[in-house]
């Protein structure tokens, strides 16, 4: 709540009326800064059905705001479409910096930030986040990725087997009460959660390879995640796979589909 600017305030005073995900959730926001204002719900489910509406309002001259229950909009939340029918329209915009959960994560996991990659919401499908979690596998700066507290040991275990001697930051719970962070490679946290459940919203943060290893993956997913990660041809992605298996070229292209 005291994260909450002095220009947000200003802004949301001004407003005809605001866009919210939950109205009950911001409804709490609104009273503790005396903020008496019309708030309409803007979720997900509705975002295209109500945007045609909402642009009307804009255009006849009215100032309107969209907030997150807890985040930023347009990150893993609603708004994106609203703001591609404003560029699109020509209708003015701004956004009022805030708290944000993708860069208070790095802050607190330590690792070098200059560069890095959000990925968002991992799948709730244990496969395709086993898959998406490889493609990770030789990414050279730190991945921020969300992750449900229901989800969070089986994605550490997977990446335990995956890379297990990688540094990783569980953030939880950000800016509130209980907020914590564990740091470690993924076996160390688990033990840190053993016969616990982490509740809250958690923020994942990957450390980037700092040198390659060679992979518990096949061959085939080697060259293709060297390909994907760094834009590299077959040809190129052949050899550093065959420096990082420590494996003779000549076999590797032998094992590989058209070689």
């Amino acid at each position: 709540m005291e994260d909450f600017s002095l220009r947000a305030k200003k802004t949301l005073e001004k407003c005809d009326y605001i866009l919210a995900e939950d109205t009950r959730t911001s409804q709490v926001l609104l009273a503790a800064y005396n903020l008496k204002k019309h708030l309409k719900s803007f979720h997900r489910h509705n975002e295209k059905r109500e945007s045609s509406k909402i642009l009307e309002d804009l255009e006849s001259g009215l100032d309107i705001a969209i907030i997150s229950d807890a985040g930023t909009p347009l990150f893993c939340d609603p708004g994106l479409d609203l703001v591609k029918a404003c560029i699109e329209k020509e209708i003015p915009f701004t956004a009022i910096p805030g708290a944000c959960s993708i860069l208070v994560a790095l802050q607190l996991a330590g690792f070098e930030a200059d560069h890095f990659q959000f990925i968002g919401f991992l799948s709730k499908k244990p496969g395709e986040r086993k898959k998406a979690l490889k493609r990770l596998l030789f990414y050279p700066h730190p991945t921020v990725c969300f992750e449900s507290p229901h989800r969070i040991l089986s994605t550490l275990k997977i990446i335990n087997n995956i890379y297990p001697d990688r540094s990783l930051a569980l953030v939880r719970e950000m800016t509130k009460k209980f907020e914590e962070v564990l740091r470690g490679n993924a076996q160390a946290i688990l033990n840190r959660l053993k016969d616990k459940t982490p509740k809250g919203e958690i923020a994942l943060v990957i450390a980037g390879a700092e040198k390659f290893s060679k992979p518990d993956i096949s061959i085939d997913e080697t060259i293709e995640i060297l390909q994907n990660t760094f834009g590299i041809s077959t040809k190129e992605a052949l050899k550093t796979a065959a420096k990082i298996l420590k494996t003779p070229k000549k076999k590797i292209y032998r094992q590989i589909k058209g070689f």
